[in-house]
């Protein structure tokens, strides 16, 4: 190869780049589309209408890291699919199978890529917490934290927060070890 013609990006450095640029376009064109599709979503056991507003949400999933595609989730989805549980579940003479097999009909929607996530793992945990206390027959589980607003942008947000304290917190940690 002819030195004054040889690229000075590599291939994969090229590919690094159009893979930054997509990643920009998507989160700042196409996330916000989908958090407003699930905004749109109305949760209702008892007749859930316009399901393709969350099954089409879902088919973006590849197309973000897990993380990313977590928080518009845990953002604009779950407060809304929590809150309903909870007050559904703490009904009198509620039919638990009906209730576990609502959560079950719900996670059969997510692609398993989504669901190994830990914060998706986290929120269905939230929902089997839920049922617990039902059977427990207790009521320690504080239904405002589901009923106050939340957006995907601050989901990322106390995320970036929380990294940064666990951060700190190391790099304090293995300071005091090094005596």
């Amino acid at each position: 190869m002819i030195p004054f013609l040889t690229p000075h990006i590599t291939p994969d450095a090229q590919f690094q780049a159009a893979r930054k640029s997509l990643s920009s376009i998507l989160q700042n064109a196409v996330l916000p589309k989908l958090a407003s599709s699930l905004r749109q979503l109305e949760v209702n056991p008892g007749n859930q209408e316009h399901i393709e507003y969350f099954t089409d949400v879902m088919e973006w999933s590849e197309w973000f890291d897990s993380d990313t595609f977590s928080a518009i989730l845990e953002g604009e989805f779950f407060p809304q699919w929590l809150d309903i549980l909870y007050d559904w579940s703490h009904q009198s003479g509620v039919v638990l199978k009906e209730v576990c097999g609502w959560i079950e009909g719900w996670r059969s929607l997510f692609p398993n890529s989504v669901l190994e996530n830990r914060y998706i793992i986290l929120q269905f945990n939230r929902a089997w917490d839920i049922i617990n206390e039902v059977l427990e027959g207790g009521n320690q589980i504080d239904p405002s934290v589901y009923r106050q607003p939340i957006t995907y942008r601050h989901v990322l947000q106390n995320r970036l927060i929380q990294e940064k304290t666990d951060r700190m917190r190391d790099v304090s940690i293995g300071s005091r070890c090094d005596i």
